[in-house]
């Protein structure tokens, strides 16, 4: 699972959190280029609703983070490790954009680059990402793939392919000018 913050300075909670101070989302990751390289696949999560993302949050707090940070965690029964933590977004951040939880504005907005306060997020549970272009095998190594997600992707690769990061309006044309 990763989980991604961000987290206002203090000082900026009352005139862009609107007493906030955390802003969160959470992805499960479905399918992966071989050798832990880029997320191919992914949908939204509830896990930044979980017990588990307090004690992150508490623990971002007490160190006085602010900004972003993307933890990576691993499941082990009832048992989470995080694994890695990355002061930056995670690379299919067109998901939490699709999502209704746009961080690039609360950056921009704590930062002086956007005027106004962004409007509260509302969160689509049913937020897909997809790089199809990804899914092409690295070194003769077939994408790694989650969840039961291998069995399943046969079936559920249309409504992927649908959302997949090249066929968007807004990227197409990026897609036929570059490649």
């Amino acid at each position: 699972m990763y989980l991604l913050y961000y987290i206002l300075r203090p000082e900026n909670v009352s005139c862009i959190g609107g007493g906030k101070q955390i802003f969160k989302f959470s992805q499960t990751n479905l399918m992966q280029q071989p050798g832990g390289k880029s997320i191919l696949a992914a949908k939204a999560a509830q896990y930044h609703r979980q017990p588990v993302s307090q004690i992150f949050e508490e623990l971002l707090l007490s160190l006085q983070y602010h900004g972003f940070i993307m933890i990576e965690v691993r499941l082990d029964g009832d048992k989470a490790y995080m694994i890695e933590a990355n002061p930056r977004f995670w690379g299919p951040s067109q998901l939490f954009v699709d999502a209704g939880v746009n961080f690039f504005e609360l950056f921009l907005r704590e930062y002086g680059f956007l005027e106004k306060t962004p409007a509260s997020f509302s969160e689509n549970p049913q937020a897909l990402y997809f790089w199809h272009g990804g899914t092409v095998p690295v070194n003769g190594r077939p994408p790694v793939f989650f969840d039961g997600f291998e069995q399943e992707y046969s079936r559920q690769v249309l409504p992927f392919l649908a959302q997949d990061v090249y066929r968007r309006s807004d990227t197409a044309a990026l897609f036929v000018e570059y490649f």
